[in-house]
């Protein structure tokens, strides 16, 4: 299957959790995660996270989710 690579943005995410980690678990019903911009990985920019997937050429990336952390929506 071809891929591409989509930029993507996440709101919302408690800073205590933006990881990897995290990231790809949330990611991974998009694409592959591939990284963050330097923005994200710094916290110099906190009101969203900036996440670079690999996503299936063929499947429109558009996504509105809401998760549970720690029991909380």
């Amino acid at each position: 299957m071809e891929r591409r690579l989509v930029w993507i943005n996440l709101y919302g995410i408690p800073i205590e959790l933006w990881s990897d980690a995290c990231f790809r678990q949330i990611t991974t019903t998009m694409g592959k995660f591939v990284g963050m911009d330097d923005a994200t990985k710094d916290l110099t920019r906190t009101n969203r996270a900036r996440i670079l997937i690999k996503a299936s050429l063929v499947t429109s990336v558009k996504y509105s989710n809401i998760i549970r952390i720690n029991g909380h929506l």
